[in-house]
């Protein structure tokens, strides 16, 4: 028998959840996950189709709404802090801690700085971001002009990567990619919807770099103990995994990459106390990359001698 489609396993889903919340008033999100052997944020979306039929607790309990219960109820402080990140930040993680550093921060008892952001101040952008967010609401297509080009879309998430704005988005070919919204020129959201993929909302749940792809390159890198401490303290590399660490400090990690160039240029940066272990053709590229950018500075420093021999003369 045939494995059923992620639409399949979807509707499936549904139908239990509808049942559940029918005979017992109410249902969690983490037992769901175990019981479909899908994340927590799988669930939660399957659970928001629902839309104003339910609503959540602080626990990650749902349960049927009353007719007098908002749809789209303001988070908890817990559940904000964890999908921007700030839970990461702490020790501790539960409400109380939380109010606990907002109170500090007020107080400059603790500071955090940001990467310094991309400014979408304009009355365009913050009309532009606006309509982004309705359309991915109620998955309307985008027509958008884009460096030059018009582009038929298919709208995911508005995503803040490494204090730039994107929207992630599937093109006419299905592709998802990154589209950096002060590059969009003008945007139609049309009243045509689109069925999302679950299997691209599950992606973008792990993505941490703009570098989009389904299919990404595992690439296993060596660090030295001299720099160790920096890869060790977070996470350098995209979808950085730390696969071993010899008695002398050497790390042995893993990164996911959609392109080779994404790698590049972050190990340039730390030469020469980083190699590439495999794939070996990965390892070759880059090592004939370094040869020819050093045989091309070597000509620009002949070049430079040779007019001043000549000057001089």
């Amino acid at each position: 028998m045939e494995n059923p489609s992620r639409h399949e396993r979807l509707a499936n889903r549904i139908a239990f959840i509808l049942l559940e919340l029918t005979k017992s008033g109410a249902i969690s999100r983490r037992e769901l996950a175990e019981r479909f052997n899908v994340s927590e944020r799988t669930i939660y979306r399957d659970l928001n189709r629902l839309g104003a039929f339910v609503t959540c607790s602080s626990d990650g309990v749902y349960r049927i709404a009353s007719q007098n219960e908002q749809k789209d109820a303001l988070p908890t402080l817990a559940s904000l802090s964890e999908k921007t990140g700030l839970q990461k930040l702490l020790p501790s993680a539960d409400e109380n801690a939380l109010q606990k550093m907002l109170t500090a921060i007020e107080y400059n008892r603790i500071t955090i700085l940001p990467l310094p952001p991309e400014a979408l101040h304009s009355e365009q952008h913050r009309s532009l971001f606006s309509s982004l967010e309705k359309a991915i609401s109620a998955c309307q297509v985008c027509v958008v002009h884009y460096k030059g080009k018009s582009r038929v879309l298919h709208p995911y998430r508005l995503m803040n990567l490494k204090g730039v704005w994107y929207l992630a988005a599937t093109d006419a070919d299905l592709m998802i990619k990154a589209w950096r919204i002060s590059a969009i020129e003008w945007l139609d959201v049309k009243k045509t919807t689109f069925v999302p993929d679950t299997d691209i909302h599950d992606y973008l749940d792990t993505e941490d770099d703009a570098w989009f792809s389904l299919k990404k390159m595992e690439v296993t890198v060596e660090v030295l103990p001299a720099i160790s401490q920096y890869f060790e303290r977070r996470n350098i590399f995209p979808q950085q995994k730390l696969i071993n660490k010899a008695q002398d400090g050497t790390l042995t990690l893993t990164t996911k990459i959609a392109h080779r160039d994404q790698l590049f240029s972050t190990l340039r940066f730390w030469l020469p106390n980083v190699r590439i272990i495999s794939p070996v053709a990965e390892a070759d590229a880059f090592i004939t990359q370094l040869t020819q950018y050093i045989s091309l500075l070597t000509q620009e420093k002949n070049a430079i001698a040779d007019n001043v021999s000549q000057g001089n003369a």
